[in-house]
């Protein structure tokens, strides 16, 4: 294929910002980069439903672009050729040079497998844990080549629709806004962009349509009107009186638009709902949580949830706790939520993505705890049951409000957190955290010390020296 830029500069930019994770990796390569470490991401970051490498930046976000000789634009069709034939199943990887005033940036794109298929390179399926690549588990393995029937966002909602009744049903205009086109005056150029996401599917012999599941669930101008099986799964907020002796609720809310074209609408009840029920101090209300947290929270919850499972995404709010119900146990441990990711649904990760309500696999999650950090808040508590996931969020608490467990899981959140920076957990960093002073050191280090004790963490062997000054990894690194 041609050198010329497939990604736009303005993609470019936007991922200069994202912070890796599994579909988003980063190398500065300024000397260059074999064909044959670049074949184990591509088998990594497909595996992981698509993504993108580029070389030429820094690896910590931001990415600062550093320039790089890998794969000079005469030899990029042969390195193209080289991994489609070392890759199996066939895929087809996108490789593009831009300049830029800071130096040659190459980027590398990578589609996703198809269902029930594992993509290998040289016999070998990878996946990728940080920034490494490594062969995929038998029981990782397992799961995805069971995955033999249609996906259930992929199956038919909707059948016998003309375009006309489609425009009518979904926000067409709203999606085409979403992923920053135009939206083309020909009907039949919308149904067939439509179709190519997997939205509507054309039927044969016939000028009708049929709209999935998830065209339905991320679209719909009404998803009741659409479906009653899926206004089962409309988003939903439910207020309880607070400090009452028995559940009694005093506000329920359920949103009928689709989940992307009615995002903002389920943030701002969301956040309504949270401050309704604010606590003043010095007369000023205090939050439930940061807005970036909460929205981040929503998206992740909408995103992943199993759709198998017949409950919906719930948020609760009992006063000065608020819990988020997901449907589905995490795919991922809390220890590895900002390292690994691995998505069911994975068809409408890629789209919240182009609508830019989605980033990169876990980049949300780094987001949710960063947010929390900078408003010195508690942190939040991930609890998962045998069909669901809970994170509970409450009112904002500064250090000294704090319980001594809530602020072991906010040192550990800082450790992963810092690790997903590419940097360490040290008594400073801690201590900033909580927004204290240097006078809190003593009582910072007996924290990082039962942190240690109980194998959450441990010292970094890159930074001896004084115990005031070492650095601390999770223990798993």
């Amino acid at each position: 294929m041609s050198a010329e830029s497939v990604i736009s500069r303005k993609e470019l930019e936007e991922l200069l910002k994202e912070p890796e994770s599994a579909s988003l990796e980063c190398k500065e390569a300024k000397g260059g980069y074999s064909v044959r470490s670049l074949g184990k991401y591509c088998s990594a970051i497909a595996n992981a439903g698509g993504g993108c490498m580029l070389l030429g930046v820094t690896n910590k976000a931001p990415h600062e672009p550093v320039g790089t000789k890998a794969f000079p634009r005469l030899e990029i069709p042969e390195a193209e050729a080289t991994l489609a034939n070392d890759l199996s199943p066939v895929i087809r990887i996108k490789i593009s040079e831009h300049m830029l005033d800071e130096g040659r940036v190459v980027a590398i794109e990578i589609p996703s497998r198809a269902k029930g298929q594992v993509i290998r390179y040289n016999e070998f399926p990878y996946m990728k844990t940080g920034n490494q690549t490594r062969k995929m588990t038998d029981q990782e393995l397992a799961r995805i080549l069971t995955e033999t029937t249609p996906h259930w966002l992929d199956e038919t909602c909707l059948s016998d629709q003309s375009g006309e009744e489609v425009m009518g049903l979904l926000d067409v205009k709203s999606f085409y806004e979403m992923i920053g086109k135009p939206m083309p005056q020909n009907r039949s150029s919308v149904m067939e962009r439509l179709s190519s996401e997997g939205i509507v599917s054309p039927a044969h012999a016939s000028e009708k349509f049929s709209i999935s599941r998830m065209g339905v669930l991320l679209l719909a101008n009404s998803i009741k009107k659409c479906s009653s099986e899926m206004a089962v799964k409309r988003f939903e907020i439910i207020g309880y009186k607070p400090n009452a002796k028995a559940e009694e609720i005093v506000f329920n809310y359920c949103c009928d638009r689709g989940y992307a074209v009615g995002f903002e609408d389920m943030v701002n009840a969301a956040m309504e709902q949270l401050a309704a029920q604010a606590e003043y101090a010095d007369g000023e209300a205090m939050e439930m949580a940061p807005r970036l947290a909460v929205r981040e929270l929503l998206a992740n919850a909408i995103i992943h949830q199993d759709f198998e499972n017949k409950d919906r995404v719930v948020l609760k709010i009992f006063g000065d706790i608020a819990v988020l119900i997901n449907p589905g146990v995490s795919l991922v441990k809390v220890d590895f939520m900002m390292q690994d990711s691995e998505s069911r649904n994975a068809g409408m990760l890629n789209l919240m993505r182009k609508f830019k309500l989605a980033e990169h696999a876990t980049s949300g999650i780094v987001k949710i705890i960063a947010s929390v950090e900078q408003s010195k808040s508690a942190p939040p508590k991930f609890r998962f049951t045998d069909s669901s996931t809970h994170v509970e969020i409450s009112r904002l608490a500064e250090y000294g409000k704090m319980s001594w467990s809530e602020m072991k899981i906010a040192a550990y959140q800082h450790c992963l957190l810092q690790n997903a920076r590419k940097a360490m957990m040290t008594n400073a960093s801690l201590r900033e955290r909580f927004n204290l002073d240097d006078e809190a050191g003593i009582e910072i280090t007996q924290l990082l010390k039962e942190l240690v004790k109980e194998k959450k963490i441990k010292r970094s062997e890159e930074r001896p020296g004084s115990r005031r000054h070492v650095g601390y990894v999770p223990h798993w690194a």
